[in-house]
């Protein structure tokens, strides 16, 4: 992920997270541009604080896998004026891991 961001140029990453492992794991290898943790547990969100490069969002009620998350993440994120429109941002997430399947993805979308 880190890789293709920097390859696009992307203004940003947004990670949604709930434990903070994928910002954390993003954090790392150190991309050319911001991280945006969106969470809906303070916790994670104080500790991914202290991560280079990661700046934490609260959204209540996250549901990771729907296009609507997406949706929301971009009013939170332009509401916030870490981005602005025209950016190209790349959202990604981690899948819960369980004994035969995790499912990761990625979307890349310009404001």
């Amino acid at each position: 992920i880190v890789a293709i961001s920097n390859q696009v140029k992307a203004k940003a990453i947004v990670a949604f997270s709930t434990g903070g492992n994928t910002p954390n794991g993003l954090s790392k290898y150190r991309p050319d541009c911001l991280i945006i943790a969106i969470s809906d547990n303070f916790d994670t969100m104080n500790a991914l604080c202290l991560k280079r490069g990661v700046v934490s969002l609260f959204q209540k009620n996250i549901s990771y896998h729907s296009p609507q998350a997406i949706e929301d993440a971009k009013v939170s994120l332009i509401n916030s004026g870490l981005v602005k429109k025209g950016d190209l941002i790349v959202f990604t997430a981690g899948g819960e891991r369980s004994a035969t399947l995790r499912e990761n993805w990625i979307r890349f979308e310009t404001l």
